[in-house]
């Protein structure tokens, strides 16, 4: 099920950060401050019987028609089972009903995975950035039109 968490919840969306995401991480308060900014973009799959399996956070730009999908994060053990394509249809979803006409996104050029599910949801490589974050922190700069 695909849904926003509670503020009681967060600290396991948090959980899910540092598993997935152990080096570079978004610091718990984040997570609270976007659920209070951008809760219905701040999304999580609650597999239920095992927790959450994953979560999804957008954001406005500051160009009234974009937005951002700024992290997705799946746990290893619910990998290959569309619970990221589930959560990004979800928060694009979201954006296309609020009135955005395009989405950005960055992922590192060597997880092909991800590339490939971006690409199959209709995002397109706009540029490649050799240190986005930092040196030795390429990123492509991905683009979805929402229609």
């Amino acid at each position: 099920m695909i849904r926003t968490p509670t503020i009681a919840e967060l600290p396991q969306v948090f959980a899910i950060e540092q598993d997935v995401f152990q080096y570079a991480v978004y610091p718990p308060f984040l997570f609270r401050q976007a659920l209070d900014l951008w809760g219905e973009w701040l999304l999580i799959d609650d597999d239920c019987a095992n927790g959450f399996a994953g979560y999804a956070l957008g954001a406005p730009s500051l160009d009234d028609h974009e937005a951002w999908l700024l992290s997705l994060a799946v746990r290893a053990s619910h990998r290959g089972r569309g619970v990221g394509e589930q959560l990004t249809r979800a928060l694009l979803d979201s954006l296309r009903r609020r009135g955005f006409r395009s989405a950005l996104l960055t992922v590192d050029p060597a997880n092909a995975g991800a590339v490939r599910l971006y690409q199959r949801l209709g995002f397109a490589i706009e540029r490649e950035e050799a240190e986005y974050f930092g040196p030795g922190e390429p990123r492509l700069v991905m683009r979805a039109q929402l229609g």
